[in-house]
């Protein structure tokens, strides 16, 4: 974990993940049952990847060589 930080627009929370090795890897997420993963770039901006409704309390995420990946988590509207 590189960061974990407030959103800019307070739309939740920003968890950024950072694999500094030449060999991939998996990151282990533990989150709320009910959260909504969105992938956004380094300006929280979304990628244009799916939202994830974690059904679970954990996930894993699989990162490549030098990667970094960006999530803004939130919580799911209710209503």
């Amino acid at each position: 974990m590189t960061a974990l930080k407030p959103a800019e627009n307070r739309g939740g929370m920003i968890l950024r993940l950072g694999n500094p090795t030449p060999a991939a890897c998996e990151a282990r997420l533990t989150t709320p049952t009910g959260a909504l993963l969105l992938p956004v770039r380094l300006d929280e901006q979304p990628t244009g990847q799916q939202v994830v409704l974690q059904v679970a309390g954990e996930s894993t995420r699989q990162l490549a060589p030098f990667d970094t990946l960006t999530l803004r988590i939130s919580r799911r509207d209710r209503g």
